[in-house]
């Protein structure tokens, strides 16, 4: 995934639920070429870049689910995301 689709996913997609705009739900997220890792470490890292580090994004916990990832937001709480791996 390229930097402006990542950058979209935090300006279009995060910040909507985060101003809630999207009061509720999870942030699916639909990766169409790379790979999961690489593309959550590109958003990670745009996030410090904006001084955001506190809102990366983190694997939850569970063995069982390998595309849900968390993130931590002062004014929302959590918020999960989904990325989908159709490479």
């Amino acid at each position: 995934m390229d930097s402006d689709l990542k950058r979209a996913y935090i300006n279009e997609g995060m910040d909507r639920y985060i101003s809630e705009k999207y009061p509720t739900g999870c942030m699916p997220g639909y990766l169409l070429e790379g790979n999961v890792s690489n593309t959550v470490d590109g958003i990670n890292a745009l996030l410090n870049k904006d001084k955001r580090s506190t809102e990366i994004l983190y694997a939850m916990a569970s063995g069982k689910i390998n595309f849900c990832y968390e993130s931590n937001h002062t004014s929302i709480g959590v918020l999960k995301h989904l990325i989908f791996d159709f490479t």
